[in-house]
């Protein structure tokens, strides 16, 4: 479930995007423009909320990578429908179209081929300003280029529709599909793929939100035409590249913090250009420090940054976080927004929350 503060919560009830089901609160991304079905983590894995915090700037940039791995069972997930029921008995992966042989695997023959481990982030394109839709692990699979060029592709292939059990299906463009970085996973952090994260074979794709990263995969159709999916012709990015972010995670916005030395900390998100900087604000906007950033093994991870704010007094606060990728862009100077910036591209405004800090 997503915690909202008690303005977020009035903010959507105005707007009515928001649902009552199961005694919890289920977001819809724009209610009429996507039905989805969301299921958010409560918190990703960072270090605890601690209002003692005696972190240096050197201990925040020596904070292990490991630290900020998103465990499993709070992953977010994101369905086009229901999570469908896989036997491996009868699951097989099919390639087609303009290759030069059809190729079938089971999940046998997959598992056999050579494996590739990579750490990747996934955001899903209805993720809010600041939200928790948004997760980080390391991922085994196969490659999708080698999968592909085993096929033969044909010279005037340009797209690849992926499809799964839930019938669900995206096209990504040929050049995305050979990408280097480009995998078929079975396995997360370790574990065999959750049955709720795609078992057995997920889509992990550099550069673009969950929508072009189909899960239950049995398909890969290789075209010369686009195919719209369900997602897109409801408006949504064909393209789904990801928009620079940034979100604070600790201090949460509804626990009062002790005075003192206070660590602020979050995750700074980008496409395949990369972060090259975080700044936090703990004025409002009115003036920016840089944070230090704890650099991942690639561009396609997410970027944690941590913030010593020192000899915090008693107050009310407005924090802000504002991340600049490696080509100069940074996040627009809009206010702070919840769900209006989402859609069709996904949100990019400057993530903003209001803290209390109390005498102890």
């Amino acid at each position: 479930m997503i915690a909202l503060t008690r303005r977020q919560f009035v903010a959507l009830g105005a707007s009515g995007l928001f649902v009552i089901a199961g005694g919890g609160i289920a977001l819809r991304a724009l209610a009429q423009k996507s039905p989805r079905t969301i299921s958010a983590p409560k918190s990703n894995s960072l270090p605890p909320n601690s209002t003692e915090s005696t972190f240096t700037p050197k201990e925040i940039a020596a904070l292990p990578l490991p630290l900020w791995l998103t465990p499993n069972e709070n992953f977010y997930r994101v369905q086009y429908a229901e999570i469908p029921s896989v036997s491996l008995t009868s699951w097989s992966l099919t390639i087609y179209g303009k290759v030069q042989r059809e190729e079938k695997f089971s999940f046998d023959e997959i598992r056999a081929l050579p494996a590739l481990t990579r750490m990747h982030t996934l955001e899903c394109i209805g993720n809010p300003v600041g939200g928790n839709l948004i997760g980080n692990a390391d991922w085994r699979g196969i490659s999708l280029r080698d999968l592909l060029q085993r096929a033969g592709i044909a010279p005037d292939a340009r797209w690849v529709v992926i499809g799964g059990v839930d019938e669900y299906f995206t096209s990504i463009p040929i050049e995305r599909a050979l990408h280097e970085h480009a995998l078929l996973a079975y396995e997360m952090n370790g574990a065999t793929l959750p049955l709720e994260h795609g078992f057995p074979l997920r889509a992990i794709l550099p550069g673009v939100y969950g929508q072009k990263q189909p899960k239950w995969i049995t398909s890969l159709y290789v075209t010369d035409t686009e195919a719209l999916g369900h997602w897109e012709q409801k408006g949504w990015s064909r393209e789904a590249a990801i928009q620079l972010n940034s979100g604070i995670k600790m201090p949460r916005e509804s626990i009062p913090i002790a005075r003192g030395d206070i660590l602020i900390a979050g995750v700074a998100h980008a496409s395949e250009i990369g972060v090259r900087s975080v700044e936090m604000s703990t004025d409002g906007g009115a003036t920016w420090d840089q944070t230090i950033l704890t650099r991942a093994p690639s561009p396609f991870v997410w970027t944690p940054w941590g913030y010593l704010w020192k000899n915090v007094a008693p107050g009310n606060y407005e924090l802000r976080a504002r991340a600049t990728d490696n080509a100069g862009n940074a996040q627009p100077a809009r206010g702070p927004a919840l769900l209006r910036d989402v859609y069709p591209n996904g949100a990019n405004a400057i993530h903003s929350i209001l803290v209390q800090v109390s005498e102890a």
